[in-house]
């Protein structure tokens, strides 16, 4: 039996996916890949919210509605602190609002898909936002 290129796809991305999740220190606690409409893949060790896939896509359009609203996934809100919308890879990345030892988040947005990962220390956005980049990067050459 041979993989569709879909399958085949999708275990290419799961493999690059995870040389990043299996890892002593793991870079990101959650990693979701997603288009517009629909979550791609899920990978971590917390059970991931629901994802509004298109309202995370949007807030690549504007930069004073994304920094002003935030991202809301489940009860938590993130506050927005860095936005490069408006790049080849496109970077979203903030802070849990209520708590400043909280989980960082990021997403990052190509032209096809994104990705939303969630970290927490020791990891920082130092280190967690170009590992998304790198790999985003990596997963549009598949």
């Amino acid at each position: 039996m041979s993989l569709s290129p879909q399958d085949s796809w999708q275990t290419q991305v799961e493999n690059e996916v995870d040389k990043y999740m299996n890892v002593t220190l793991p870079f990101w606690d959650l990693f979701v890949l997603f288009t517009k409409d629909k979550v791609l893949l899920e990978r971590g060790v917390e059970k991931p919210p629901n994802i509004d896939c298109r309202k995370l896509w949007n807030l690549f359009q504007d930069k004073k509605e994304a920094i002003s609203s935030g991202i809301l996934l489940g009860d938590i809100q993130y506050d927005i602190h860095r936005w490069y919308g408006d790049l080849d890879v496109g970077l979203i990345y903030g802070r849990e609002a209520e708590n400043l030892k909280g989980k960082g988040i990021a997403v990052a947005k190509t032209e096809g898909f994104a990705a939303l990962v969630l970290y927490s220390a020791p990891a920082v956005s130092a280190y967690s936002v170009p590992a998304l980049k790198e790999l985003i990067q990596k997963i549009a050459k598949i």
